[in-house]
């Protein structure tokens, strides 16, 4: 029947009329007296008329009160596809079909178990139930309005009219191994605790063998099914499989199965069957409290028992693959979500359901052993879940890619999208359960055939900005990154936080859109978890550490720390982050979070294009469902054109870029193929800058090449890491040695070796080279800095040009005799001293300049221990005793150490010797054997 006949029928048999609320209809419940309207209505995309009673109605006896059978509630015959699906995370070990008396396929419950080598997550096995939609071929993972029949239905019916014995186990499992045996046997869906009257009825005059689990529920369940049968069916015995076949004790929660894998055999059993006592002669009819707990006399259950109860009875309970329990509860307008278990909604529901059937609140204790015990449901008996929040992919049985897109309303829809176009389909036909977070607002319904371009009404930027900006929200429909961090920077009235909250809310609308930046690590993968966006206003500064978590939640990162209350656990957060911060300035100051981001740079508004934030909002809201479909057609196009798109040059962060290139060269976007690339490079350059102003050590490398001024394919520089931080140091004093030092400056070696390193991507990208080597007696590694070719000469990238002879390369470095640095060309291992002389002798540091070859006023820079050396006739220059590098010339002054003590230069250094006053004493030493003294000033 259709909807409207069915909606027709409701409101003949109650009198009343129904009334429209959003897609749903409110209407009065047929199967209790309903004095306000608790039944909601809603036409299913699977061709299924969906009813849902507030009040807990139970389905059947709804379809019972208005004389209609499940059927009757599907528009159309369902035709059960024979293809196999195949399985996913774990392997699946096992099928098990539900038919109905004819033998047609009502559903099937699917038991996967790890598989080999996959690390085990608490638990040995799922259980997944599924049926096709009516008229599709589309599972859905649930049994409103189904069924559920004993299993092997057929098999049992024909078994009873021929007189056969019919055994009676919990589990499927043991349902199978005894029919292999050619036994006939049977169950009904959900083990233990499950039994019905539908169970019951086919049973009706049958010889029943029970064989239940070897514990207390097990015993509980057998309990229930033989007082069920009791009148109903011809004969109930119960065989004693209180030990193995081996005769060792049967173990805990042991089955058939254990016996029959313990050596029983087929006759074995039917021996034991045959010597069976009734169930009223069995010890199992007898009282077992030492086993099965019962509650005092006069007093009723604890409110955790209660809450369990009403848990079980009311929530869909389950887990993800990270073992996360989740509960899936019906909201208001008819529809279901699904949140973590320990949400406060999902309490907030359990104590409203507790309040509504006991007249009294549960404690606080109450609950949380209430929840101790559902968290193990979940685990041990929900079925397992791929989780993700607003926005997921996954691919087909075909293998083909397919996003999905949470609209968030209270139906629970989701956009699927697909190679070549997209559809609204219902929650049970999504292979992923969307968690509803706090915060979150529903999207609209999309709109084909819009314009991304529209988006330009309300972010006030460039085109080359807004070729990013449709890119951004591309990667972001994506539900597996990378995905590279949007960066809105402008001077103020650039209206940042405003296109920062626009721009999230095309995908990811939520009531609390900004925020700042997080204090610390934790806080920083809580929100990404939480979220599917995650918008930073107002950055000043972005510190280290911070820029290192925003480089891993870019691409993907982890976070352990210990769970709260335990000694030995760990909570994990493991998750990928769609990201946008906003600043005046340039926030972003790190080489490796610069080559993650997205920089666009908006324009100010002027005075007479301003609106009211309410009119802005207003007119978004108007034209939001344009510009989501048109998002959706784009990457329709894209997912259809992306197996073919292999381009020869990809960016940092290369499968973000790789899907815009796809949706850019199917033609679904506003520019065409090679836009993308063009606005990521000129926006790299731009942060390229940003980041090289922000960094002390780039600054001044930069500041060491201007002054050597080298052709391309010369190197500038090269020496161990002291050399090159006493180097810089210089160059930074070169107007004044007592200037300080940048916020920053590295103090050691290492740090500036680090600082190099960092700085290395953005260096190359103004055409400078840093490469490692080894040179020298001692192996030392040095630095070699390089110019290479225009950066700017090839989409931002530069290739190293190969070095001219007259120029060494780092293997010529390695090779060499390490008697000193000394190169023929470029000035390359000489500092450039004037000769010092007496009426001169605190002159400044002089500057460094590079020359072709070297005078008689500049002597060579070896890689020493801090001797002053004269050879040559050339005048001694004063080293750092802990580096061994040139700094200035000696002068009269200086603190050093000689043959015979610590003494005083007296006089600067000529023909290479130095006069050196030591205890009072003029004394003439060669520079040779003159060293600074630790404490010589420096």
């Amino acid at each position: 029947m259709k909807t409207p006949e069915i909606q027709a029928l409701i409101e003949a048999k109650t009198g009343k009329p129904g009334r429209r609320s959003g897609s749903n209809v409110l209407l009065r419940c047929p199967s209790h007296d309903d004095t306000n309207p608790s039944l909601t209505l809603q036409q299913g995309n699977d061709g299924r008329t969906l009813v849902k009673c507030q009040r807990g109605c139970d389905f059947g006896a709804i379809a019972g009160a208005l004389g209609l059978q499940p059927a009757d509630f599907y528009d159309r015959e369902d035709e059960v596809p024979k293809w196999d699906p195949k399985g996913d995370g774990h392997e699946v070990t096992a099928r098990h079909v539900y038919t109905d008396a004819s033998g047609a396929t009502l559903f099937e419950k699917v038991r996967k178990e790890p598989k080999r080598g996959h690390p085990a997550r608490g638990h040995a096995k799922t259980f997944t139930v599924r049926r096709r939609g009516a008229g599709s071929q589309r599972w859905l993972y649930n049994l409103d309005g189904t069924e559920r029949p004993l299993y092997r239905l057929p098999e049992v019916l024909q078994a009873v009219a021929d007189g056969r014995r019919v055994f009676v186990v919990e589990g499927e499992k043991d349902a199978d191994r005894l029919a292999d045996l050619g036994f006939v046997a049977t169950c009904n869906d959900g083990g233990a605790g499950k039994w019905g009257e539908e169970h019951t009825a086919p049973l009706a005059s049958a010889h029943v063998v029970l064989i239940p689990d070897n514990d207390a529920t097990g015993r509980t369940h057998a309990r229930t099914v033989a007082a069920s049968l009791s009148g109903t069916a011809a004969s109930v015995v119960v065989p004693d499989l209180s030990a193995l076949a081996t005769g060792a004790p049967m173990p805990v929660k042991g089955d058939v199965s254990d016996w029959l894998a313990s050596g029983g055999t087929a006759d074995a059993l039917k021996a034991l069957v045959r010597d069976a006592p009734t169930f009223a002669d069995s010890p199992l009819a007898r009282d077992e409290p030492s086993e099965e707990p019962k509650e005092k006399k006069g007093r009723p259950p604890s409110a955790s028992t209660g809450l369990v109860e009403i848990a079980r009875a009311r929530l869909d309970l389950w887990h993800d693959a990270e073992g996360k329990p989740y509960a899936t509860l019906p909201n208001p307008a008819g529809g279901r979500e699904s949140l973590p278990l320990r949400s406060t909604r999902v309490k907030s529901y359990l104590h409203r359901l507790y309040y509504e059937e006991e007249g009294r609140t549960p404690g606080g204790q109450a609950t949380e052993d209430a929840l101790g015990v559902l968290t193990g449901v979940a685990l041990y008996e929900g079925s397992e879940h791929r989780t993700a929040v607003r926005v997921a992919e996954a691919e087909d049985e075909g293998g083909v890619l397919r996003l999905y897109l949470d609209l968030g309303d209270e139906s629970g829809r989701v956009v699927e999208t697909r190679p070549g176009g997209w559809s609204i389909i219902a929650p049970e036909a999504c292979p992923v359960r969307f968690v509803r977070r706090s915060g979150a607002l529903p999207l609209p319904e999309p709109v084909s055939g819009g314009e991304v371009s529209e988006l330009g009404e309300f972010v006030n930027a460039t085109p080359t900005a807004s070729v990013l900006l449709t890119a951004w929200l591309l990667i972001a429909l994506r539900g597996r990154g990378p995905y590279p961090i949007l960066g809105l920077s402008g001077e103020q009235g650039t209206g940042k936080s405003t296109a920062a909250r626009i721009i999230r809310s095309v995908i990811d609308p939520n009531v609390a859109a900004l925020r700042s930046l997080p204090r610390n690590e934790r806080e920083a993968f809580i929100s990404a978890q939480s979220s599917a966006v995650l918008v930073y206003d107002n950055v000043s500064t972005i510190s280290p550490a911070l820029s290192d978590v925003m480089c891993r939640l870019a691409t993907g990162g982890g976070y352990a720390t210990r769970m709260l209350h335990t000694d030995d656990e760990e909570q994990i957060f493991n998750t990928t982050s769609r990201q946008i911060l906003t600043a005046i300035g340039d926030a972003v100051s790190r080489p490796d979070l610069a080559e993650r981001t997205l920089a666009v740079t908006l324009e100010r508004i002027p005075d007479e294009n301003r609106r009211t934030e309410s009119a802005l909002d207003s007119a978004f809201q108007e034209a939001h469902p344009r510009i989501l479909g048109a998002l959706l057609d784009a990457a329709a196009l894209g997912l259809e054109r992306l197996p073919h798109t292999h381009p020869d040059r990809l960016p940092r962060l290369a499968d973000a870029a790789r899907w815009v290139i796809a949706c850019e060269d199917a033609g679904g976007l506003p520019f065409g193929p090679g836009t993308f690339l063009s606005a990521f490079d000129s926006a790299k350059d731009e942060l390229v800058e940003a980041a090289l102003d922000a960094d002390p050590v780039a600054t001044l490398i930069r500041a060491l090449r201007d002054a050597a001024a080298p052709e391309a394919g010369a190197v500038f520089f090269t020496g161990t890491s002291g050399e090159l931080l006493d180097r810089l140091t210089l160059l930074h004093r070169e107007e004044d040695e007592k200037r300080r030092m940048p916020h920053g400056w590295p103090r050691t070696p290492r740090a500036l070796s680090s600082a190099v390193t960092r700085s290395a991507p953005p260096l190359r990208a103004v055409g400078i080279d840093s490469e490692r080597a080894r040179g020298g007696k001692d192996r030392s590694r040095l630095w070699v800095l390089r110019q290479v070719e225009d950066a700017h000469a090839e989409h931002g990238r530069t290739q190293p040009s190969a070095p001219s002879a007259s120029v060494p390369d780092a293997s010529e470095i390695a090779s060499g005799d390490g008697a000193s640095v000394d190169f023929e060309a470029d000035g390359i291992g000489f500092a450039d001293r004037p000769q010092p002389s007496a009426d001169a002798p605190n002159r400044p540091p002089p500057t460094v300049r590079p020359s072709a070859q070297p005078s008689a006023n500049y002597r060579p820079v070896r890689a020493g221990n801090g001797q002053a050396d004269g050879a040559d006739g050339r005048d001694g220059i004063r080293r750092s005793p802990s580096k061994g590098s040139a700094v200035a010339p000696l002068a009269p002054g200086d603190v050093v150490s000689t043959p015979q003590g610590n003494g005083t230069v007296s006089a600067a250094p000529e023909a290479g010797r130095v006069s050196v006053d030591v205890d009072g004493m003029p004394t003439s030493f060669p520079l040779s054997d003159v060293r600074l003294s630790t404490d010589a000033p420096f």
